[in-house]
Parts: C-alpha cells; sequence; structure tokens
C-alpha cells in the first residue's frame, strides 16, 4: 500500500519517523507499505510543493499526524504545507485518517477553514507512546481494508527488480529509499535480498538513498513489460548501483 504522512516537525516529527519505520518493515513478516515521509524522499533542490503534492494523489491513504501543537493559525493561510496536503488529499479523494499522537485530539471546525471541514469527519486513530508498535499494528490492519488504487500493474508498466546480492558488513538489514526521477518509489530492507515495484515505460533515472547518503545516479531504457534488475552494493560507508545494471528491452 502507498502511504503519505502528513505531519508538522515541530509537532510530532519524532513521532512520524517511527510511523514510517513501523510501517516499512512490520514485524510480522506481512508486507511492507510504500510510506512518503518528506525528510526521506525529497532531495535536495527539488520542488517541494511539487513533489509532495503528486506524492498524495498517487497515495491510497494520507495519514494526517495530529499532536499538541498542530492547530495554529497558519492553517488559515492558504500556502500553509499540511493545509495543502489536505486539500490535495480531498480534491483527489484520497482517504485521510487523522492519527492522533501525544494525547492529542482531533479538532472541530472552529479551528480549521472551510476547505478542511470535511477532516473532522475522516477515520481517527490514536497513538500512544507506551503502546506505540502495538497501536500501529492495529492500525495496519485496518488501513489493509482500503482497496489499493488500481492501474499499478499491467500491460502498460514495467518491473524495477532491486535486489541486494552481497549486503555490506554491519548493513544486513537497513532500509534503503529506492528513488526514480527524484521520487521515492518506496522503501527496500536489505535483508530480503530483492523486493520489485511497476514503473512506467520510458528513460528513467534511478538512485538508490539512505539517510544522507546517495548512490551513484543511472539512467535506463525501459521497455513495456521488461523488467530492470537494480543491483545495490552497499557497504558501510556508501551505498553504489553496480555497473552491470542495464538498460532493460
Amino acid at each position: 500500500m502507498n502511504l503519505f504522512i502528513s505531519y508538522r516537525r515541530d509537532d510530532t516529527e519524532g513521532f512520524a519517523g517511527w510511523l514510517a519505520e513501523l510501517l516499512r518493515n512490520p514485524s510480522d513478516g506481512s508486507a511492507a507499505d510504500d510510506v512518503f515521509l518528506d525528510v526521506d524522499v525529497i532531495p535536495p533542490g527539488r520542488d517541494f510543493v511539487e513533489d509532495m503534492l503528486a506524492a498524495v494523489g498517487r497515495a491510497d491513504a494520507v495519514l494526517v499526524m495530529v499532536g499538541p501543537r498542530w492547530v495554529r493559525d497558519a492553517l488559515h493561510n492558504t500556502d500553509d504545507p499540511v493545509r495543502r496536503e489536505i486539500e490535495a488529499a480531498i480534491e483527489a479523494g484520497v482517504p485521510i485518517w487523522c492519527i492522533c499522537v501525544d494525547n492529542a485530539s482531533r479538532p472541530n471546525t472552529a479551528a480549521l477553514p472551510p476547505s478542511l471541514h470535511g477532516f473532522c469527519s475522516v477515520t481517527q486513530v490514536a497513538l500512544n507512546e507506551t503502546t506505540f508498535a502495538d497501536d500501529v499494528h492495529l492500525l495496519r490492519d485496518r488501513l489493509a481494508e482500503i482497496k489499493p488504487k488500481p492501474g499499478r500493474t499491467g500491460s502498460d508498466s514495467a518491473i524495477l527488480e532491486v535486489v541486494f546480492p552481497r549486503p555490506g558488513f554491519m548493513n544486513d538489514g537497513s532500509t534503503y529509499s529506492v528513488a526514480v526521477d527524484g521520487k521515492s518509489l518506496g522503501a527496500v530492507k536489505s535483508e530480503k535480498r530483492s523486493q520489485r515495484f511497476d514503473i512506467r515505460p520510458g528513460r528513467h533515472r534511478m538512485q538508490v538513498r539512505r539517510g544522507l547518503r546517495r548512490s551513484n545516479a543511472i539512467e535506463v531504457q525501459v521497455t513495456q513489460g521488461a523488467t530492470v534488475r537494480l543491483e545495490v552494493v552497499a557497504g558501510f560507508w556508501e551505498v553504489e548501483i553496480a555497473e552491470r545494471t542495464s538498460d532493460a528491452r
């Protein structure tokens, strides 16, 4: 499932990162979720707003994390990033979930501009610090009821297979973000050895990221129905894409 996490950095940044990590790496062995978290997937120099709104439109659900400092006057400014994320989700018809953390409550209409009044009636879930992992497990069970958007696979798509043939020393189990044309496809865990993503045919620029580290970027021509095998060499201090990665035809 493709999930977008909306949050305020001075309100729930720590909880947002924790939530993303648990969704990407479920402890029960179930399929990992693709999670968009701005600090992980938007590289420096990119148009932040453009990437953010595009990611909202691709999402199967938007998780809005509400902490004790979420409500503020900035919500009444049309350029407030959180407001724009929610408005974009409403416009695109993407399901929105209100994730209340740190004993916060969902805001009422009096605190919101008219364009966000619909946020007051969306599904609400509470995550508590002392039971966070268990709460996220229950959240994933509920999110599983959402039907993913159609069109992720089919004749007009191709497959990107990310492979870790030899994980580096002390890196087994590390989580990496896979980016195509500067936008994240999702996360892959090196201990899984391989993971597949659907991509569109065409010429794409591919890169793998781990925190602030960036691999070399390569350009690959992908044809309809093809499979691109992206071999990632993960060292302790660096990440590289193997030179033998080739065009898929």
